[in-house]
């Protein structure tokens, strides 16, 4: 009895080393591809692009790198919200990266909704700090529990762990400068395809997700970084309904009350009409990707 005693407790011991080593030294493993850890270890970012799948799908990086320069990187994480931006950018700060202007995805999918956390690689790529803050967040949603907690510190990127060596290289293969290599690309859908696809936008603006935004337009003031919020538009049948047509509006006018720099897709001239730009009604196709992307650096370069 004694000695199955010891053993459950020496498993548990090991079990219990294994989670913490994850949590508290993930983020300093090595990454030269993608993510913050890749930023920081570049140290500066002249152009920072910032936001989710609809940026890592409608912009190329290669084409950004070779007419705004070398220091032209790309931070995207799935469903990445103005609450987890806010503390992506505050720890590349304290970590002494210098950003020149950060190009921010206006997405109005992101701000709906109180916390979330849908790409779980981001909890790799951070300290236990920030680990921390972002729990306090996720914890005062109604369906909070200790499954979400054990997730959250326990299994999220544990088989990450263990398949590092091999799980690394074949992930980084698909990266560059942090963002689209333009290998990641979809077909374009048809009309008659896109306009079969469902819409599910739910209405309004959080407030934490608000409140985020106002502390990442401070945080770019106070340590003068140039800040624009950038829309990566939609398909033309997104406009058409009412929860996503009130929440753009709601959202470009609070940002502008804000004094921030708003540039949407119309500004630039871009045709959302056209369905072969589109792969489904917010993301680009391989063809969209790269007329966006040539859009985006005249926008950059006429400011």
């Amino acid at each position: 009895m004694k000695k199955t005693i010891r053993t459950i407790i020496i498993s548990f011991l090991i079990v219990f080393a294994v989670v913490m080593l994850k949590n508290c030294c993930s983020y300093m493993l090595p990454n030269h591809a993608f993510g913050i850890r890749y930023i920081i270890g570049e140290g500066k970012a002249d152009y920072l692009f910032v936001g989710s799948s609809s940026f890592r799908k409608g912009i190329n990086m290669m084409t950004l790198e070779k007419e705004l320069g070398d220091n032209t990187y790309a931070l995207t994480y799935n469903g990445n919200q103005p609450m987890n931006v806010y503390i992506e950018l505050k720890q590349m700060l304290e970590a002494g990266t210098e950003i020149g202007t950060i190009i921010y995805e206006l997405e109005p999918g992101m701000v709906d909704r109180g916390a979330d956390l849908s790409d779980k690689r981001l909890l790799w790529d951070i300290d236990m700090k920030s680990k921390h803050e972002i729990w306090q967040h996720l914890k005062e949603r109604d369906d909070a529990d200790f499954f979400m907690f054990y997730d959250y510190y326990v299994s999220s990127n544990m088989d990450y762990l263990l398949t590092y060596p091999v799980s690394y290289p074949m992930i980084a293969k698909r990266y560059y400068k942090g963002g689209n290599n333009g290998s990641d690309i979809s077909p374009a859908k048809t009309k008659e395809e896109l306009d079969k696809l469902p819409i599910k936008e739910e209405p309004g603006i959080d407030d934490l997700q608000k409140d985020s935004l106002v502390k990442i337009i401070e945080l770019c003031e106070n340590n003068g970084i140039k800040l624009i919020f950038l829309e990566p538009p939609k398909y033309i049948r997104m406009y058409g309904d009412k929860n996503y047509s009130e929440k753009i509006t709601m959202l470009v006018d609070f940002l502008k009350e804000e004094g921030a720099v708003v540039i949407m897709g119309e500004d630039m001239g871009f045709d959302n009409t056209n369905p072969d730009y589109y792969s489904d009604l917010s993301h680009m196709s391989g063809e969209g990707m790269n007329v966006f992307t040539d859009k985006v650096i005249e926008v950059l370069k006429s400011n």
